[in-house]
């Protein structure tokens, strides 16, 4: 009895253990228009794909087999920001980004005094879209306006 459980434990270990699914390409770039992908699986054993944001769509199969695709669909992005997401595949996770639309901003440049000073930013999206403005320097503050909808300007201090 223990040689013939050793036996079909050697004949289905190597099953379990390589049962894994592999994905390509782990990452996918989109402009702001959105747009629909595939992604490959290979390996072996099953998966099963979702995605951690909403304007991700993975319709209308969540489930597969290594060896087919998983084809999604992203939503245009109503906002000057990027964004990104995540599709999960298995244990194998594939990267959304997502640019936003272009905006244009004025002044460009700021030449700032040792004292410091606050000036007010024009910002000119080129669609009548959401944005957000946010300092990535400790030095840089955001003091109004950090976010809006179509044209606006933001004070800042240096």
């Amino acid at each position: 009895m223990k040689n013939t459980f050793a036996y079909l434990a050697s004949l289905l270990l190597p099953f379990f253990v390589l049962a894994e699914v592999a994905i390509s390409p782990t990452f996918r770039e989109f402009s702001q228009t959105g747009g629909g992908a595939a992604i490959l699986t290979s390996g072996t054993g099953s998966w099963t794909a979702s995605a951690d944001q909403s304007w991700i769509n993975i319709p209308p199969t969540t489930s597969g087999s290594a060896g087919t695709n998983v084809f999604y669909m992203v939503d245009a992005n109503p906002s000057a920001d990027p964004r990104n997401g995540v599709i999960t595949i298995g244990n194998a996770s594939h990267e959304v980004r997502q640019t936003g639309y272009n905006a244009t901003i004025s002044p460009t440049s700021l030449n700032a005094s040792a004292d410091g000073e606050s000036i007010s930013v024009s910002v000119v999206p080129e669609a009548i879209v959401s944005w957000t403005a946010t300092s990535q320097s400790s030095w840089i503050t955001v003091d109004s306006g950090a976010s809006g909808f179509g044209n606006g300007s933001v004070g800042i201090s240096v």
